[in-house]
């Protein structure tokens, strides 16, 4: 029996669970997403949020990110699967800033993760910070990272946010829990599947 890679003249597995940048594909969707980022990017303020079902793409879409801008410029920190706590979200963001993650539980937490921020951003401007993801913490630990999103550097905000999730991160946004979140947003694309 011959295999569909070999039918098809592929040169490796498609759609593989584990994201391939090589085999990134920008279709209608996913260009009107970057075009959303990069004009999210270039206001130099608010949230972007990014959501589609699975296999659209969504985390394909963040290492393409990444791979353009550079991974001093953006921080993709792994969110703990339905975190809870404050404290689980801010330990994943100081993993990237070379933090202890167990830092997240204590109250200096936002004051050490401010200072690798600004240490970070000396270089390079402001810093984008993309939750991948993001459906899973609870509406309190997403709020925890608001006050990070009002600090500014010299190059105007020091960190802009990215949320990027299925399509219940949209009923997420919409609790009252995270109001505060909700009016920052500035742009919002939903990724179609591939026709």
């Amino acid at each position: 029996m011959e295999s569909y890679e070999a039918f098809y003249g592929l040169c490796g597995r498609p759609f593989a669970l584990v994201p391939d940048l090589a085999a990134y594909f920008a279709t209608a969707s996913h260009r009107r997403a970057m075009a959303c980022l990069s004009h999210a990017l270039a206001r130099g303020e608010g949230i972007v949020v990014v959501t589609g079902a699975a296999g659209y793409g969504k985390t394909m879409l963040v290492r393409y990110l990444e791979a353009r801008l550079g991974t001093r410029r953006v921080l993709a920190p792994r969110l703990p699967a339905l975190a809870a706590e404050p404290a689980a979200v801010l330990g994943a963001l100081a993993l990237p800033l070379g933090l202890d993650p167990e830092i997240g539980a204590h109250s200096g937490a936002l004051r050490a993760i401010e200072a690798a921020l600004r240490a970070r951003a000396v270089e390079g401007g402001s810093l984008l910070l993309v939750l991948d993801e993001a459906q899973g913490p609870r509406p309190e630990a997403l709020d925890a990272l608001r006050p990070l999103l009002g600090l500014t550097g010299a190059a105007g905000p020091l960190v802009r946010l990215v949320l990027v999730g299925r399509p219940e991160l949209r009923e997420r946004l919409a609790s009252p829990a995270l109001a505060g979140l909700r009016e920052r947003v500035v742009a919002s694309h939903r990724l179609t599947p591939l026709e």
